[in-house]
């Protein structure tokens, strides 16, 4: 299980002045939505759909409820979630009412435990050439050996995290027929 990345020129924020550099960028695997964090759920636990449906619907309800009577939510091992208020600002205390309110945000900060692990998950070079696996052994191919190795290894750590194919189609750039072909190998 790795985080992917791809490398993007920019400015260095610190030295607008300077010279353009390379950066790490994270890669996006896709969208996980309140179906397959369900789904999830049922796999890892006893709870059955509708369980597991009416825990996030709860969830999803009492997190807002709490913050908007002003608490600070907190879940042990993984963060917690509170508001903060931006406002216009005032020439005296006086002048600073409720009606300087810009925004309130929703910020979370993640808990030590859960940064941590995330900080310790690997990272690798999302694969930006989509390999034809029909394609015959030409001397190209031989070049790019290790383009297919790569490939095939991301649908395998994808399908170890139970991945549907769709995801893993839209993560590596594979037809359906190539995907098969790969899983069939596998």
């Amino acid at each position: 299980m790795s985080i992917y990345y791809r490398v993007q020129q920019r400015i260095n924020p610190q030295d607008r002045n300077g010279k353009k550099q390379y950066f790490l960028i994270q890669r996006s695997a896709g969208y996980i939505g309140r179906e397959k964090l369900i789904d999830d759920m049922c796999t890892h636990t006893s709870l059955t759909p509708q369980e597991a449906s009416a825990a996030l619907d709860y969830f999803f309800d009492s997190v807002p409820k709490f913050l908007k009577l002003g608490f600070t939510v907190g879940l042990k091992g993984l963060g917690h979630f509170y508001t903060s208020i931006k406002s216009s600002g005032s020439d005296t205390p006086e002048e600073a009412t409720a009606h300087k309110k810009l925004i309130t945000k929703v910020q979370f900060i993640a808990g030590k435990k859960f940064r941590e692990d995330i900080n310790e998950t690997p990272i690798e070079k999302f694969p930006s050439v989509k390999v034809n696996y029909r394609q015959p052994l030409t001397r190209q191919y031989f070049k790019e050996k290790g383009k297919k190795e790569k490939t095939i290894e991301m649908v395998k750590n994808c399908l170890d995290e139970g991945l549907d194919t769709k995801m893993i189609m839209r993560l590596t750039g594979l037809t359906e027929e190539e995907l098969d072909g790969i899983i069939k190998s596998i």
